[in-house]
């Protein structure tokens, strides 16, 4: 299943094209990157009800990183620093062969009922 999950996912960078992404200030590695930008986060995501934010999802080979990431952790690609918000490995358990890290680059608003009352 791994082997399948890489090659496939190695398919998707010749088609669409890779991009250097660096996890906690490590070297560059290729990933795939799909920035979507500001748009209410996805509640698994989100830090509060309504959370809007510039969002991104980076999937990574795992064996290209020197340990896996964490939430909280800082990814820099497309000229910005991203925050981790959650990582999803995917594979086999224990040892995946991919993560998919959901990113946010900085909050953009609130819900428009904060601060009301």
């Amino acid at each position: 299943m791994n082997a399948m999950l890489i090659a496939d996912h190695r398919a998707v960078l010749r088609d669409v094209g890779a991009t250097p992404v660096a996890v906690s200030g490590a070297a560059p590695v290729d990933a795939w990157v799909r920035d979507r930008g500001v748009r209410r986060l996805p509640a698994e995501v989100a830090e509060y009800a309504d959370e809007r934010a510039r969002y991104a999802t980076v999937r990574v080979e795992a064996a290209l990183l020197a340990a896996p990431p964490a939430s909280g952790a800082t990814v820099s690609f497309a000229g910005a620093e991203w925050q981790v918000r959650q990582v999803q490995p995917m594979g086999t358990a224990g040892a995946p062969a991919l993560y998919t890290l959901h990113c946010v680059a900085g909050e953009v608003s609130r819900s428009r009922t904060w601060g009301r009352s």
